[in-house]
């Protein structure tokens, strides 16, 4: 059977040490605060393109619209055009801006 000694921290802690542990802390603080301002951007920069999209896709919704109602097929044609270059666009961006996972 093991005899377990309980272990009394009578030790004084000096303000110097106090003052270490609080520097430690403060740099953590600080990049943790970095990094959340980072993240804040990021999902920004997300929002930002969300929305952009959705524009994008209710104005091509709109331009279709026109475009059968005026029962030109030049018209729906050229709408399917400007609809396919912007898709192959966002395409691209999409690939551009996704992180390679190693």
């Amino acid at each position: 059977m093991h005899k377990h000694k309980k272990h009394h921290h009578n030790e004084e802690v000096s303000l110097g040490d106090v003052i270490t542990l609080l520097d430690f802390v403060l740099q953590d603080l600080e990049t943790i605060m970095a990094t959340i301002t980072e993240l804040q951007a990021a999902v920004a920069r997300t929002t930002d393109a969300e929305d952009a999209v959705i524009v994008l896709l209710k104005g091509i919704s709109q331009q279709l619209k026109d475009a059968q109602a005026s029962g030109d097929p030049a018209a729906v044609a050229a709408v399917i055009a400007t609809l396919d270059a912007n898709t192959a666009k966002l395409g691209a961006a999409v690939v551009e801006n996704t992180p390679v996972q190693v």
